[in-house]
């Protein structure tokens, strides 16, 4: 089994915290973009140019997580990451202009996108497997929390800018969280002895990027990713087209997608605290599949019974690729890699909408969970090759 690092349950708690924090600002643009659109007086198309800019940041400060670790450690990128957010969404709050508003994504994405894959690392390397699903349990907290925020905030009859100022306030405040703590970051120097194949610390991006096994992580992170972005893209609009239901109706079947993959989350390192990663991954990847071939018949009961096998699958998905990728290519590699698998989340977000809903509108929207039953054959091909590959030191870890 995994060796776990000893960490303090305040380091713990912390990481919980910053979880939270992360997730805060990703729902914040959608709530304010009425008034925001209204105030600079744009139309709504308007709201996709901030798309590109935000994803290419973000995918950039990702991938150069292992460069950026071993020249100035994982404290200190977390405290300016953090600080690149907080001066993002301030300046969100400030900006007199919607195309002044391109600079702030860009910041807000850019930071983002280090601390994403700087704290799932630490996470992966630290906690226990089941940790990792509650901790991504806790951004969706975070995520859940920004339009609660804004909406008093807009009850107060205050203007959206208070709420960018909020949370970037409570940011700003994990920056200095993270100053204080920066010598707690660093990871524990006998990691690499317990990987068999840990590499020197000086290996390059480049190199981690050229091999094999690391581009089928990248890969099955796509395949993973197209079932999350189309699922939680579409459902509303599948249970509309083809099945006629009330968008209220439909809002439900979305609902029932996020009860499920949150409460996956929760639940399932309790229920099942003691499976090893690789076989809770294996369950999840099929219990996606059984709920995408259920949403294929023209049948609202199957399509229903299909959106929450889902959820509860993709659950585990995301998070216990993390852990498995710490563990199978030791950190060294894993701190470039995790970053790679975060930029390929991110590249799969970025043009599936768009791939996705040009097809919809041909096809018609019973093929989305044709594409969803292919994304999952993508997962589970590149989960079989790559424990096929695993010595068996390794797959004592998984």
């Amino acid at each position: 089994m995994k060796t776990q690092h000893t960490i303090s349950t305040a380091m713990i708690v912390l990481v919980f915290a910053a979880f939270v924090s992360i997730g805060l600002p990703d729902a914040l643009f959608g709530t304010s973009w009425p008034d925001m659109r209204v105030e600079f007086g744009i139309p709504n198309a308007y709201a996709g140019i901030l798309n590109i800019p935000g994803a290419l940041a973000y995918m950039a400060s990702s991938a150069l997580l292992g460069t950026i670790l071993h020249r100035i450690g994982t404290g200190m990128l977390l405290i300016y990451s953090t600080a690149l957010v907080g001066l993002g969404l301030t300046w969100y709050a400030l900006s007199p202009t919607f195309w002044l508003i391109i600079p702030a994504v860009m910041l807000l994405a850019a930071g983002s996108g280090a601390i994403d894959a700087a704290l799932n690392l630490f996470a992966a390397q630290n906690l226990p497997p089941r940790y990792m699903s509650w901790l991504h349990a806790f951004y969706g907290v975070g995520a859940l929390v920004g339009p609660f925020l804004m909406a008093i905030i807009f009850g107060m009859g205050q203007s959206w800018r208070w709420g960018y100022a909020t949370v970037a306030f409570i940011i700003w405040i994990m920056a200095l969280i993270f100053l204080v703590t920066r010598g707690h970051w660093t990871a524990d120097p006998d990691a690499e002895e317990s990987h068999h194949d840990a590499k020197p610390a000086s290996v390059s991006g480049t190199q981690v990027l050229r091999m094999p096994r690391v581009q089928l992580s990248l890969l099955m992170m796509m395949g993973g990713s197209v079932i999350e972005c189309l699922t939680s893209l579409w459902t509303a609009s599948i249970l509309v087209n083809r099945f006629g239901v009330s968008t209220s109706k439909a809002a439900l079947g979305v609902a029932l997608y996020w009860v499920g993959l949150t409460g996956g989350r929760i639940l399932i390192p309790i229920i099942w605290p003691n499976a090893a990663p690789i076989r809770i991954q294996r369950v999840s990847t099929f219990m996606v599949l059984a709920g995408a071939v259920a949403m294929m018949p023209p049948s609202l009961p199957l399509s229903f019974v299909g959106i929450a096998l889902i959820g509860v699958g993709v659950a585990s998905i995301y998070p216990i690729a993390m852990t498995i990728t710490a563990d199978r290519f030791g950190p060294a590699i894993s701190q470039h890699a995790v970053g790679y698998m975060v930029s390929a989340s991110t590249v799969a977000f970025s043009l599936l909408p768009f791939i996705s809903g040009w097809i919809a509108d041909r096809a018609g929207f019973g093929i989305i969970p044709v594409i969803m039953a292919l994304g999952v054959m993508l997962l589970l091909a590149t989960q079989v090759v790559l424990v096929r590959g695993d010595t068996p030191e390794t797959a004592d870890l998984l």
